[in-house]
């Protein structure tokens, strides 16, 4: 079997971002949403703000299928504060992209990379990659 995050290092990775900035609240956001969801890190990119409903988000994954993956209590709880600290960012702007960088657009590619490098200063038994977060998402199933 692939070897995969333990569930104190879940812990580790939604505690790191703890604190109270757009940045920290939007970090922590995206790991939980990456943990509890198993979805890849394209499609959280392309996540829209339409696409987020109370129970549930839809995704736009590979060749275009449509599928809704559920939302837990404590992640829906999470995207409330997030929603709240991306409403207070944006002002009166918008932004049809439910995940942007703190300049209020589109979150690139790299963008998510620096994220994820973050996480290296845990040094956690598994390296930290966006599939690592589908991988023990599958092995919790």
């Amino acid at each position: 079997m692939i070897k995969t995050y333990s569930t104190e290092d879940i812990k580790k990775i939604i505690n790191f971002f703890n604190g109270k900035d757009f940045l920290s609240i939007r970090n922590k956001t995206m790991m939980m949403t990456f943990i509890e969801t198993g979805i890849r890190s394209s499609e959280l990119r392309n996540i829209r703000v339409n696409d987020v409903f109370e129970d549930s988000i839809r995704i736009l994954g590979k060749g275009n299928k449509v599928r809704f993956v559920a939302i837990s209590l404590p992640l829906r709880k999470q995207m409330i504060r997030y929603q709240r600290a991306r409403n207070s960012l944006l002002g009166d702007k918008n932004c049809e992209w439910y995940f942007i960088s703190n300049t209020g657009k589109y979150l690139k590619l790299g963008a998510m990379k620096h994220i994820i490098e973050k996480l290296y200063k845990l040094n956690l038994p598994v390296q930290p990659t966006f599939h690592n977060f589908r991988r023990f998402y599958a092995q919790q199933m």
